[in-house]
């Protein structure tokens, strides 16, 4: 992830010379060619700063280098304005998870070293692909909600990684199958009933359901 660590400064006042020009077009009329120098300056001054928006920066600006603690809700993305800016890389295991992860990311790191026979008969080792799609969703969760239900490990008889969220009431599991497929189970026991929805973490939408979903346990 980079993090832009901006310095303000002040930009030519492009359209306030270019205003100034508009009115004196009339009393000298040799002024139309600077006219059109400056509207060409203004466009290209735009695709510029719409080539490079969209960058994630943090919600504050540092005022010095010291080090400092970096929480994943601390960034948002936004349009860049006027700066220079001096980009610094974090690595994604230099972020901080929310204590509602701790357990679960424990357990997903052990999870990686296990093998073909783990449980000494012919339980298979845990696939990659689910423990990364696992952590995926967990860094999602991070950077939308402060605090829920605490995340539960589970590993099932075909290396597949869940994450299970529960209340007094209700219970809510994500299961990873790979390649961004997940599987979901509710359970509400005051209504007893249960629902069982497939979907892909590259699909809005559907992240969206699964962070509302977590959230209301």
């Amino acid at each position: 992830m980079y993090v832009s660590m901006p310095s303000v400064i002040e930009p030519p006042n492009i359209s306030g010379m270019f205003a100034e020009l508009l009115t004196r077009e009339a009393s000298e009329p040799k002024l139309s060619h600077k006219i059109g120098y400056w509207a060409d300056v203004a466009i290209d001054t735009c695709i510029k700063f719409a080539e490079r928006s969209c960058v994630s920066e943090p919600h504050f600006n540092w005022s010095s280098s010291e080090s400092v603690v970096i929480a994943p809700s601390d960034y948002q993305f936004t349009i860049l304005d006027h700066r220079n800016l001096d980009l610094v890389l974090i690595e994604d295991d230099e972020l901080l998870f929310r204590s509602y992860c701790d357990a679960a990311i424990a357990e997903l790191e052990q999870y990686r070293e296990l093998e073909d026979g783990w449980d000494g008969e012919d339980m298979p080792a845990p696939l990659p692909e689910s423990i990364d799609d696992a952590f995926t969703f967990l860094r999602l969760l991070n950077s939308f909600l402060d605090e829920c239900a605490e995340a539960i490990p589970m590993l099932d008889h075909e290396g597949i990684s869940s994450l299970a969220f529960e209340s007094a009431t209700d219970y809510f599991s994500i299961a990873f199958y790979g390649n961004d497929e997940v599987v979901t189970y509710r359970w509400n026991s005051i209504l007893e009933q249960n629902t069982v929805a497939k979907g892909s973490l590259k699909d809005p939408e559907f992240l969206i359901a699964l962070v509302q979903g977590v959230k209301n346990i």
